[in-house]
């Protein structure tokens, strides 16, 4: 059992320490060219702590989800 658990320390600090090192190389800077949305964001459902919205332009292929929550507690968060 003792030794069962120095060896999972070893590995642990092996892959831990390798993971610490980069071996790749910084590729060319990407400029952000999508234009910036000032839309109205479109609700997709409300329940009764949070509404869920899209935004985005769907012509662009460019859409994501907005979640907002609200409540006095994390019970209230989550049961949204």
């Amino acid at each position: 059992m003792k030794a069962l658990l120095i060896l999972s320390i070893i590995i642990v600090s092996l892959v831990g320490s390798y993971a610490a090192y980069c071996n790749g190389k910084p590729g060319p800077i990407h400029t952000n060219t999508k234009p910036i949305w000032d839309g109205e964001p479109r609700l997709i459902r409300e329940v009764k702590n949070g509404k869920l919205y899209v935004i985005g332009d769907p012509a662009w292929n460019n859409t994501m989800y907005l979640l907002h929550l609200y409540g006095s507690n994390m019970y209230e968060f989550g049961e949204a």
